[in-house]
């Protein structure tokens, strides 16, 4: 099982782009002029969960070699290697207040990592399937985990849990912390934070939901689906604009923290930066030889990663204007 949920989907090889490269015009700024581009090569497999700490001062990687490694984000030095799992490591979150780290994984469990003492706080073992994703909510109170459930936690204990489903690889709550978006299969469903109860909105897409991601003003949702990416308006509750953003498939979707750009990757092997919420391409950036499967920017905007079927990471700072 543990083959079919972490390998199926994420990097079955590369497929030759079918899509033309999109050329900057004359009249358009890159965003994102490049200063530096650094490749960190500590990880042993692939690395599918990415996050910059709050303070940006570090970048953090969970791999499928079950390892969470923190980086210094402007030197590449390994600061901790932290290692509980069973299995490979999926996505990671850092709490708001940079002190604890959050790891799930195909094993079926959900870590909290205290950084101080550089040990587990606890485990959540949820129903034994295994967990794709994982996010804190905003106060930093809750957290929320995804798999064949969806599942919210309160100081480790479950507050509510979803019936057996289709498995979940996205899950993110709402700035106002009212509600939790989840991606499936061709769809994103909505949940209501205190109780669980399922929203009657709805978002059809077209393929496996693998990001989903909200702006922080929380007006708009980005979602990550088979070759595309789509904008949708949460205040009109409607689909602003979908776009085919990878040549095959499309794992991560992140915004800019300002809300004004948003980075995604996949299996083309190309970084690429899109303004919001029209989805124009801004700036392509290259260089991983596999397939993308995070991507991650730091807060202050200088410095973007990308976590690399190969076991790489891929870092490229900004130029200063």
């Amino acid at each position: 099982m543990l083959q079919q949920i972490g390998r199926f989907v994420f990097a079955t090889g590369f497929v030759a782009s079918a899509m033309a490269s999109i050329a900057l015009t004359a009249q358009e700024t890159n965003p994102f002029p490049i200063a530096n581009h650094a490749v960190w090569n500590q990880h042993d497999d692939a690395v599918y969960g990415l996050a910059f700490a709050p303070d940006g001062t570090e970048l953090a990687s969970g791999s499928y070699d079950k390892s969470i490694k923190r980086w210094n984000s402007s030197t590449g030095q390994v600061i901790a290697t932290l290692r509980g799992h069973q299995d490979q490591v999926f996505r990671i979150a850092w709490s708001p207040d940079g002190k604890s780290l959050l790891s799930c994984s195909g094993d079926g469990s959900a870590i909290q990592w205290n950084l101080p003492q550089g040990k587990a706080d606890f485990t959540l073992a949820g129903h034994g399937d295994p967990m794709m994703s994982a996010s804190y909510s905003p106060d930093g109170d809750l957290i929320a985990t995804a798999g064949f459930h969806i599942q919210v936690w309160d100081q480790g204990q479950t507050r509510w849990s979803t019936p057996h489903s289709q498995p979940f690889f996205a899950v993110a709550f709402s700035p106002d912390q009212k509600t939790l978006a989840g991606g499936t299969e061709n769809h994103v469903r909505f949940l209501d934070t205190e109780s669980g109860t399922t929203l009657p909105q709805a978002i059809p897409v077209t393929g496996m939901v693998y990001q989903v991601k909200y702006t922080p003003n929380g007006k708009w949702l980005a979602i990550a689906s088979g070759d595309q990416v789509a904008i949708w308006d949460l205040v009109h509750h409607k689909m602003h604009k979908t776009i085919e953003a990878d040549a095959s498939a499309l794992f991560s979707a992140t915004f800019s923290i300002n809300g004004e750009f948003l980075i995604t990757g996949g299996r083309e092997r190309v970084v690429r930066i899109w303004s919001v919420p029209n989805l124009k391409l801004q700036t392509e950036l290259y260089g991983p030889a596999e397939t993308i499967l995070a991507v991650a920017i730091s807060p202050d905007g200088q410095r973007i990663a990308a976590g690399v079927y190969d076991g790489t990471i891929h870092l490229w700072s900004r130029s200063n204007p």
